[in-house]
């Protein structure tokens, strides 16, 4: 039997933009978490979902999480992602 805590769930807005928008097939998607989850298992979640294109896709990636630049893939995350593949032309 599950505990009352393994049960909730925290939903994260992710916001994908360019050739990770393409790679999801979406701009944006929410996502049902467990509480404390890190970025780096919540973006597994959308590869889970979305394939191995996508994946490919994020290895190239930045990530903000509520506006705030994340380089530690590690830290929990919740809110809103914003995936940023790099940009050309500036």
């Amino acid at each position: 039997m599950q505990s009352v805590a393994e049960t909730i769930e925290n939903r994260v807005l992710v916001r994908y933009f360019a050739a990770a928008a393409e790679a999801a097939g979406c701009q944006e998607e929410w996502l049902s978490v467990r509480p404390g989850a890190s970025l780096e298992q919540i973006l597994a979640r959308a590869v889970h979902l979305h394939g191995s294109s996508l994946n490919t896709v994020l290895t190239r990636c930045s990530f903000l999480v509520n506006g705030i630049t994340r380089r530690d893939l590690a830290l929990p995350a919740s809110g809103e992602i914003d995936v940023l593949p790099p940009f050309a032309g500036g």
